[in-house]
């Protein structure tokens, strides 16, 4: 017989999401003010870009944060308290008995609180483009018709691109933008769920969610992959490229 689900996971994690989404308000709090300062002309260019890189960087303490926490529930509710999200009653029935943990063993080399691909497109997109690895194939993917069959499609996208990608948005539900194909413009929807590696173009820095990769294309679960380790031949391999072999970049 399964043991009852302890009812006080499910209010621990509100208070994990309660806390981070504070954080990252914060950090968005101050990158608002450096444009505002921008906007209103008291503030120059650089030192704007530079708050918005702070908060990228602060992006990706939060996210270790947020896992430290996570697996201490004790400091979770300490925390959650000092922030006034739980009062001494509430605080006292959470420590009424041992704590559940919060996060199970790994499995598979995927942490379950992973940052969310939105937040992950976020913060690299803040220190320039990026290249989005996605399968076409996906439902809801809109890209022009040659490339709709396409499982390992490679899309760049970035705030100050030439030419500019004038619409881009990044919501919940993926990456949009028009982009150009041989001189002509078409609007590209990228849904979450067809997009299975974020790269910061030019670097190995980004994240790669093999669980969502097709089948056929072989990624590993880290972005600073060496292209030699994916070929399958043991042929000499040609000199080295900064993308690897299997993925294609469409301009």
């Amino acid at each position: 017989m399964s043991t009852p689900a302890d009812p006080r996971v499910a209010r621990l994690h509100e208070l994990l999401a309660a806390i981070t989404e504070r954080r990252f308000a914060a950090s968005l709090g101050e990158v608002e003010a450096a444009l505002g300062r921008w906007r209103a002309g008291t503030a120059d260019t650089l030192a704007t870009h530079q708050a918005v890189v702070a908060h990228a960087e602060r992006a990706d303490g939060i996210m270790r944060q947020t896992l430290g926490l996570a697996e201490t529930p004790t400091e979770l509710i300490a925390t959650a308290a000092e922030l006034g999200l739980v009062d001494a009653d509430e605080r006292a029935a959470l420590h009424a008995a041992p704590l559940p943990p919060l996060v199970e063993a790994p499995t598979a080399a995927v942490s379950p609180l992973r940052p969310s691909k939105r937040a992950v497109a976020e913060s690299l997109l803040a220190k320039g483009p990026i290249l989005v690895h996605l399968d076409a194939r996906k439902p809801g993917v809109a890209v022009p018709l040659r490339f709709a069959s396409d499982a390992k499609l490679v899309l760049r996208f970035g705030y100050h691109l030439s030419p500019p990608i004038s619409d881009l948005v990044i919501d919940d539900v993926g990456i949009a933008g028009t982009l150009v194909f041989a001189g002509v413009p078409f609007g590209c929807v990228l849904p979450w769920t067809a997009i299975f590696a974020l790269i910061q173009d030019g670097e190995s820095r980004g994240m790669v969610w093999p669980e969502d990769a097709p089948a056929d294309v072989a990624v590993a679960d880290r972005a600073d992959h060496d292209d030699g380790d994916t070929d399958p031949e043991p042929e000499p391999p040609p000199p080295r490229s900064k993308r690897p072999s299997h993925l294609r970049l469409v301009d």
